[in-house]
């Protein structure tokens, strides 16, 4: 075990700790900074990229492809995944849950095949759409998670305050990704 003698090597290990979390700080910024370009980049393209679309799949009901985000959205009435190409090579994914109390949409973007960042929107309803009072005003939340070597780097929600996910919950996204990237009709 190291044992510090002297207030000074107590001060230098101090500030060679401090100095290597401000170095590891900084190439998770740099990570995150990389990741936004990217997705940047993508969204720019996406109109002009191949795009496969799965109209009503089934993620919901199929047990071997269930979606765990879409987990708490009442009577799902509509599922539509999308996958955009770039030379080929899956760069993102959009899936849309279209429920009775409750709409869901996630974009989840991907670097060399993996995932990078995932956006989503929660747009819940006090009343459901078929009920003659419904009003579309909305309760949304929204959320974006950052990853680097598939794994979370950091998720913030819509004012930008960090949120901690369980690993529980990350084990959901990536089954979630998974199920999305190989989902077939």
């Amino acid at each position: 075990m190291l044992q510090l003698n002297t207030w000074q090597d107590q001060n230098t290990t101090s500030k060679t700790i401090n100095m290597i979390l401000l170095v590891l700080l900084f190439f998770q910024c740099v990570d995150i900074e990389n990741i936004q370009e990217k997705v940047k980049e993508i969204d720019l393209k996406v109109d002009i990229l191949k795009v496969e679309s799965f109209e009503d799949a089934d993620l919901y009901s199929d047990s071997d492809n269930k979606s765990f985000e879409a987990f708490g959205i009442k009577n799902i009435a509509i599922v539509n995944l999308k996958r955009f190409y770039k030379d080929n090579e899956l760069v993102k994914m959009s899936i849309y849950f279209d429920g009775e109390y409750a709409n869901l949409k996630s974009h989840y973007y991907l670097c060399n095949g993996e995932l990078i960042y995932l956006r989503r929107e929660l747009k819940s309803f006090s009343l459901p759409k078929w009920h003659d009072e419904f009003d579309a005003k909305d309760y949304t939340i929204k959320e974006v998670i950052f990853f680097v070597s598939n794994k979370e780097v950091i998720s913030l929600n819509q004012a930008g305050i960090k949120r901690d996910i369980t690993e529980t919950q990350k084990k959901n996204i990536f089954r979630d990704f998974e199920s999305y990237k190989s989902y077939r009709e």
